[in-house]
């Protein structure tokens, strides 16, 4: 129902001798993908003993006001903590997602120059990725209920995306979360590229949902293509998914 049955097909496959080194917009890969959290919670760490170099003792606690300010303390071996850092702990999770490309960082009159001052950094590739989750299943009250999918389906919210399920790349249907974006260095194995991407057609109706999350404008061109695809996926709507009048 709904996007899946306008768009066919929905994926694209890869060359399958470059889809590990040459990345493509709307191409699946496996990210790990911190789970989204109200306080970031601070690891403090201490030695045992002044003359002990490495972390013997930690404790884990919400952030408080007086984190990230400077303090005196003693360095730690291997974690190179400044003045004004902290540790924060994250559950992640290794999830599929959609893979974007950034604009290059590379500043080729200054790269010698960056690396000679320690600033190599500053022409790190990062990518942008939109992280999957798994719907809602018959025999499970975990992820998205019914009703929210059937609508999903029908691109009423701009911050969901169904993806149908792809036997080598994603194993079952799920959901990209657009709200939950973000960047990363494509470093295997923290990212594991997939020979498969989404269609051209999936990646207009993304670019005009991403924007319009943001609240940023797009050509009249795009905005019409995506009216046309959502008025297609809207016929599909199932009338117990439907809003209640009043309601848009």
């Amino acid at each position: 129902m709904g996007i899946t049955q306008i768009i066919d097909p929905f994926y694209r496959s890869l060359d399958p001798q470059s889809f590990r080194k040459r990345f493509e917009n709307g191409q699946l890969a496996w990210v790990p993908t911190p789970f989204s959290v109200g306080l970031p919670m601070v690891m403090e760490v201490e030695r045992d003993t002044p003359e002990d170099h490495f972390a013997s003792r930690f404790k884990i606690r919400p952030m408080v006001d007086t984190d990230f300010r400077k303090r005196s303390k003693l360095p730690i071996k291997l974690l190179n903590l400044g003045e004004t850092e902290e540790l924060i702990v994250s559950r992640s999770k290794l999830r599929p997602a959609l893979v974007f490309l950034t604009a290059p960082g590379v500043f080729p009159d200054l790269s010698k120059d960056l690396k000679k001052l320690g600033k190599g950094h500053l022409e790190d590739d990062c990518l942008a990725v939109i992280p999957l989750y798994s719907i809602q299943k018959v025999d499970s009250d975990t992820g998205f209920p019914p009703i929210m999918i059937a609508r999903i389906k029908a691109l009423m919210y701009n911050q969901f995306f169904f993806c149908p399920k792809q036997v080598s790349a994603l194993p079952s249907d799920s959901l990209a979360r657009l709200d939950r974006l973000f960047f990363m260095r494509p470093i295997y194995p923290a990212f594991q590229p997939t020979g498969y991407a989404i269609s051209d057609d999936c990646l207009l109706i993304l670019a005009v949902m991403i924007r319009r999350l943001l609240h940023l404008g797009g050509s009249n061109e795009e905005e019409e293509a995506f009216a046309a695809f959502k008025e297609l996926a809207l016929e599909t709507l199932p009338p117990e998914a439907r809003l209640p009048a009043g309601c848009s």
